[in-house]
């Protein structure tokens, strides 16, 4: 026979009330069963509270992980054992907004989205670096990307401050491709991991309207730059002005395409090869 073992929060060091202020931890599976859901709650630590949201049934169960007393064991034997416990309702937003996110099209929890920055004149060369105009656009990122899925993003937003993730693989994510009114576009990556997500641009990510990678910081593999054909007439000096912030030295010879790399004699360099 087993009994619920009562001296559970004499193990745990503490007292009911400090355990009720442990939040939650948040785990996913898709289509389980009743047994696998209190398998993948009895992974966690005693005196847990899980929550297992399931992407195929579009439902959250919850389970508090105990200690029974086994007396088939000679001698008895206390054993985990998570039980189904009452869903907190004051949760009930969030899942609906986590459900929503993992539905929301392509099915998942990576998104990827694309905008329009509509400010003129800026383009990819002005917001590759820290600033104002990164941080404007950020901003206006931050601002559009909750219409664009549906205000779902600012429904989750606080869910680090109710739970805890189980699985940083299961973590909602945007990313999203900014498109300037020249044609050059960069990456912006929304991190929920954090309290308040957090929107960074991503690195090496930028292209100007030639189709040439904006670096965003120095490095010693080859890069080839190309500004033939149509594109902005601005991204060669663009250009030119940003390799230099980064400690490239280039001729004042113009060319129209260009390899840059590092050696030992010339370090950082550039030479046009047409």
């Amino acid at each position: 026979m087993k009994y619920w073992f009562p001296a559970l929060f004499l193990l745990l060091g503490g007292t009911a009330a400090q355990a009720a202020t442990i939040k939650p931890t948040l785990m996913w599976c898709d289509g389980c069963t009743a047994p696998q859901k209190r398998s993948m709650a009895g992974t966690r630590p005693i005196g847990e509270t899980v929550y297992i949201g399931d992407n195929t049934a579009n439902s959250f169960s919850a389970y508090f992980v105990d200690l029974l007393l086994d007396d088939s064991y000679n001698p008895p034997r206390q054993v985990k054992s998570p039980h189904l416990t009452t869903l907190d309702p004051s949760y009930n937003d969030l899942e609906d907004a986590l459900l929503d996110f993992y539905d929301h099209a392509p099915v998942g929890w990576h998104k990827s989205l694309q905008v329009t920055y509509p400010v003129t004149p800026i383009n990819v060369y002005e917001v590759v670096v820290v600033g104002p105009a990164q941080n404007n656009m950020l901003d206006w990122v931050s601002n559009n990307v909750g219409m664009i899925m549906n205000q779902i993003p600012i429904r989750i937003e606080q869910m680090l401050s109710f739970f805890t993730i189980g699985d940083a693989s299961k973590m909602p994510s945007i990313r999203v491709t900014v498109t300037f009114t020249d044609g050059s576009k960069i990456d912006v990556d929304v991190d929920y991991s954090t309290t308040n997500p957090d929107f960074k641009v991503v690195e090496n990510s930028g292209r100007d309207s030639h189709n040439n990678v904006v670096l965003s910081r120095r490095t010693s593999a080859p890069t080839n730059f190309d500004f033939s054909g149509s594109g902005n007439p601005s991204d060669y000096l663009d250009w030119v002005h940003w390799m230099q912030q980064l400690g490239y030295g280039i001729p004042v010879s113009p060319g129209v395409i260009w390899a840059c790399t590092q050696d030992p004699v010339n370090g950082l360099h550039c030479v046009h090869i047409l």
